[in-house]
């Protein structure tokens, strides 16, 4: 298993709507591709999140 993390900091005036918007493209991308396993999300009080990708091995992911 292959798993990728991607780690953000919002900063304040974030537009939230343009953000879910860009948050859903990428799950439908990430499901997609072939050996996709999950996705997860986690939001801290601070404003910090966590995306969490998970694939099946890197021979998938990196096709």
């Amino acid at each position: 298993m292959v798993v990728i993390v991607f780690r953000t900091q919002l900063k304040d005036g974030i537009d939230e709507k343009a953000l879910t918007a860009l948050g859903e493209r990428m799950f439908e991308i990430a499901s997609a591709m072939p050996g996709f396993v999950s996705y997860k999300d986690f939001a801290a009080a601070d404003g910090e999140n966590v995306s969490i990708v998970e694939f099946d091995s890197q021979e998938t992911l990196a096709a």
